[in-house]
């Protein structure tokens, strides 16, 4: 007896939530497979599973094609394991029930204010004997079940249906197969046909419902939208928000018509009304009698007059295309500064909507405007109506003036505050400036990030808050320590272009799964572009990274980098205060000089000249190989050492031990390392002897072991010419310290 799942490629059961959920949106395959328990067991403790099949490997709604397998979700507790099993039996279909990962233990909901105590949690597959293959098919059945399974509590998750869903891995904690039934035939379900009869009588009655005087309704065909172009009597295209009165135009409807006499040739008029609204007459459309009541005059949309109104009062209110929220938009003014820009806010409800309407003059619309509500740093506009698209970014004053003539310099105070922050490294300051530049001209999300060291008072807080928030704009720059930060993970990226992570810990070399979660999520930040992001009781989607990264900590050691780490820069630790320095000016004045400051620091990362070589690498200086040097094993340092020729270090990390012939044996090294190193060549016997000296002291290895040790680290050992003598080793170039 056979089935189809689909199954995700991309899914990796050892990997975090956070890792598969970012993973997941593609990468689906729909699988022929038997209905067996051993089958089952594997692939709902392994795989990413989805009872729906997709027209191509892209998770979405729109993308869905079928429903073979109905996957039950049991997860608030409702729903017991005796209850469920007891439940089985009565079903006259093959079913397999399983739980999930998160079963009997305990959840910590975001913010970690909210625990959720231990309870079963559980999951069915119920493999159906034809799938379902229409909207309206699968629209009915999850109303259905919802109906008949949430009749007397919510046992049920309400999006268990969503044609996106899809299964992470589960346990066999509980593991309960039926496999000696038919397969559910959904249509025969006791009790579907009088659900959908009574379905489409409400559907009827809502429809013949009339309350209050009949609504006018607008024909749409006889309407034009004010971002559309049209020709003018001068021969150029424009904008119609943008043409005047009685301004003459092609008809935007009939003008290159092939069946007009002179098509092409002007014959309509953009001209307002009594009221103030725009309106075009087209007298060809007039002789043919198409346009309003036949007589050639096309009004503007309704939802263009509606947002022409909301705009002309300084506001707009719509809803957001993707999520569904109405919110509201208006013109925030700064009492200092009189800077105007754009602030939103959620409505929570349609009549706090009609409220905004009404404080403004602004008739209630038949719908609400649709656009694409995102935070987009690399647009300019704030609101671009032929895309449907407002964008929750706005420029701040300082990258919206115009450019100098001249070339400008990096300020005086504003470069010595960057200085001290960075601990005084040229290269690190050079990288840093080169990456903060191409940010602000290209306005993309970097792939690395840059991290900060230092005790308190160093300076980090003074640049991130008088100088990056106001350049790219308060709003969408954010600064929290590590833990709020993992636990708001979703919003900080979506919602932020620049974010200061303070007290950052992590270590990327730890195998502990405490450290895991923590390094997962710091990963994803700082390299994806995409995630998939999951809102409380509302279905998935594909979110944006937008956001940038700077961390910083004042602890010594507080993170841990791997040899081959590709995502951070590393700043030198500084430990003197910055109010402490010659030229501090104190802390108000700072402030008020940096301020005067900003606008020339603006122009100077504009019209910086961008090495895009460096854009996406890291450097590696002596600060971060302090870091990645708290990872490595003293084996790992020895061959590090070999392979950098750093005798120094050698030197430094041959220790006498105590007992017999511990005076020796430090001599015997000593001496070894004086007389290898006067050659370009060391053999393999030589270097297993220092290796013992430095790293096993105590307790030799072979010459077996040894090899075996530097197989991962060192070059093959080879024939080589030592002093006159042939002996299998490698080459070295040993460091010239002399000039030091």
């Amino acid at each position: 007896m056979n089935f189809k799942l689909s199954v995700c490629k991309n899914y990796d059961p050892t990997k975090t939530k956070a890792y598969n959920n970012n993973k997941v949106a593609y990468g689906w395959e729909v699988q022929d497979l038997s209905w067996n328990r051993n089958k089952l067991v594997k692939l709902t403790t392994q795989c990413g599973i989805s009872g729906n099949e997709f027209i191509t490997g892209h998770k979405t709604k729109d993308n869905w094609k079928a429903t073979h397998v109905l996957m039950y979700d049991f997860d608030n507790g409702l729903m017991t394991i005796d209850m469920l099993v007891d439940l089985q039996k009565r079903w006259t279909y093959n079913s397999y029930v399983f739980s999930s990962q998160n079963h009997q233990r305990q959840k910590i909901a975001t913010g970690g204010k909210k625990v959720e105590a231990a309870h079963d949690r559980l999951r069915v597959l119920i493999p159906l004997a034809y799938p379902i293959e229409t909207a309206a098919d699968h629209a009915l059945i999850e109303a259905f079940l919802l109906h008949t399974i949430n009749k007397d509590s919510e046992y049920i998750d309400k999006t268990f249906m969503h044609m996106h869903r899809y299964f992470a891995h589960g346990t066999a904690e509980v593991s309960s197969f039926v496999g000696n039934k038919e397969m559910l035939d959904w249509k025969m379900l006791p009790g579907l046909s009088t659900f959908k009869q009574k379905l489409e009588k409400d559907k009827e009655k809502k429809a013949n419902e009339t309350r209050g005087r009949k609504k006018k309704v607008v024909n749409i065909n006889n309407t034009f939208r004010i971002h559309w172009s049209v020709k003018t009597k001068s021969g150029k295209k424009q904008v119609l928000k943008d043409l005047k009165e009685k301004t003459e135009i092609l008809c935007p409807n009939c003008g290159d018509d092939p069946n007009r006499g002179t098509p092409g040739a002007i014959n309509a008029v953009f001209d307002f009304n009594e009221y103030g609204k725009a309106f075009i007459y087209c007298s060809s459309c007039e002789s043919r009698g198409a346009g309003v009541s036949g007589k050639g005059i096309y009004n503007m949309h309704p939802e263009d007059r509606f947002i022409q109104s909301c705009l002309e009062r300084d506001f707009i209110l719509f809803r957001d295309a993707e999520h569904g929220d109405l919110v509201s938009g208006v013109h925030k003014i700064d009492p200092m500064s009189g800077e105007r820009s754009w602030g939103y806010r959620k409505m929570y409800s349609v009549l706090q909507a009609y409220e905004v309407l009404a404080m403004n003059g602004v008739p209630k619309p038949d719908f609400f405007p649709h656009f694409n509500f995102d935070l987009r740093f690399d647009i300019k506009d704030t609101i671009t109506f032929e895309r449907q698209f407002i964008n929750k970014y706005v420029p701040s004053k300082y990258l919206q003036e115009p450019l100098p003539k001249k070339a400008v310099g990096m300020p005086k105070y504003i470069g010595k505050v960057l200085n001290h922050v960075m601990a005084g490294d040229p290269d690190i300051i050079k990288h840093y400036v080169n990456d903060l530049a191409d940010l602000i001209q290209t306005r993309r999300k970097r792939r690395t990030a840059f991290l900060l060291q230092g005790t308190e008072g160093t300076g980090k807080g003074l640049w991130f808050n008088r100088v990056l928030k106001p350049l790219i704009g308060r709003d969408y720059c954010n600064e929290m320590d590590q833990g709020p930060f993992i636990n708001n993970f979703n919003s900080s990226l979506e919602n932020n272009v620049l974010t200061l992570v303070n007290e950052c810990r992590a270590n990327f070399t730890s195998n502990r799964s405490a450290d895991g979660a923590i390094v997962e999520k710091i990963k994803i930040a700082v390299s994806d572009s995409d995630l998939e992001i999951e809102r409380k009781g509302k279905d998935r989607y594909n979110g944006k990274n937008n956001c940038s990264f700077m961390f910083a900590s004042n602890r010594l050691k507080a993170v841990v980098l791997p040899l081959g780490d590709r995502r951070f820069n590393v700043a030198p630790r500084q430990e003197n205060r910055i109010e402490f320095t010659d030229w501090w000016p104190g802390g108000n004045e700072i402030e008020r000089l940096m301020d005067k400051e900003l606008q020339e620091f603006t122009f100077f990362l504009r019209t910086y000249k961008v090495d895009k070589k460096s854009i996406g690498m890291v450097i590696q200086n002596r600060a971060k190989e302090i870091i990645q040097s708290l990872s490595m094993t003293n084996a790992e340092e020895f061959f590090l050492a070999i392979k950098n020729g750093d005798h120094v270090w050698m030197e430094e990390n041959i220790q006498e031990r105590s007992g017999y012939r511990g005076e020796d044996d430090f001599l015997d090294a000593r001496n070894l390392l004086t007389e290898v190193k006067k050659y370009d060549k060391i053999s393999k016997v030589n270097l297993c002897k220092l290796y013992n000296y430095i790293v096993h002291p105590g307790k030799p290895v072979t010459m077996s072991s040894f090899g075996k040790s530097a197989a991962g680290h060192l070059p093959e050992f080879k024939p080589v010419r030592i002093n006159g003598r042939v002996e299998r080793g490698i080459t070295v170039d040993w460091q010239d310290i002399s000039a030091a």
